[in-house]
């Protein structure tokens, strides 16, 4: 048995925490090089509350620069930035049970990390959640949206058919892992809207990270 995880709002608060840092980073960037806004305190506000409706960060800021008219420079402006590495003060907060439950279950089952970003940033984000990466037996940061082809490179990997994907992506993280056969637990912990019709992709559905452990747990032994 195989079991991956992701890792944004995942394990750790990426859309609670980490983005919205990255946005009022941003939004000030965009400011210093020349974008003209009537009110900068209130799109900032409005850009911030769009984001903790819709979780996502860049589309939103996207869409904001669609409103101002602004120039390709700007867009370009905004992948750069959100991509910025995090300073050395900022913590990275890992979801309530997570280090623990990672432990225990690396010592039972080969877990991997699979995530979508840029691979200094992604594992920057490990490092400053005070994830060890040694727990993972392998972590793989893709650009690609579609995971399925990490999956079955995984499952080849460690020749196994059975595998459990947990993720809060539908159709990033849990999609592709139903189509190869696999079981997925889908966590709603950053409160992330859900496409209605992906639902039957899910098997299992927690509000919080740390009630995957029973799940997974009862799996294994189903398992084995």
């Amino acid at each position: 048995m195989l079991i991956i995880f992701d890792l944004d709002d995942t394990l750790i608060d990426t859309s609670g925490g980490i983005s919205p840092f990255q946005i009022r980073r941003t939004f000030f960037k965009l400011l210093e090089h020349g974008l003209e806004v009537d009110d900068p305190n209130e799109e900032l506000k409005k850009i911030l509350y769009l984001q903790n409706q819709t979780k996502k960060s860049i589309q939103v800021l996207e869409s904001f620069l669609d409103s101002v008219s602004a120039t390709k420079y700007f867009y370009e402006l905004v992948n750069g930035e959100m991509a910025t590495l995090l300073p050395d003060s900022f913590e990275v907060r890992c979801y309530k049970g997570v280090k623990e439950i990672l432990e225990s279950l690396s010592k039972k089952v080969p877990i991997c990390l699979v995530t979508r970003g840029q691979e200094v940033y992604q594992r920057q984000k490990i490092q400053k959640a005070g994830i060890d990466s040694a727990i993972f037996s392998k972590i793989i940061v893709t650009r690609e949206k579609n995971k399925k082809i990490h999956y079955k490179k995984l499952m080849s990997s460690f020749d196994t058919s059975r595998l459990i994907v947990c993720g809060d992506h539908i159709d990033v993280d849990l999609v592709p892992a139903k189509e190869l056969g696999g079981i997925t637990i889908c966590v709603e912990e950053s409160n992330r809207p859900l496409d209605e019709t992906l639902l039957k992709f899910l098997d299992y559905r927690v509000k919080h990270f740390f009630q995957v452990e029973s799940i997974i747990e009862k799996l294994i032994g189903i398992g084995t």
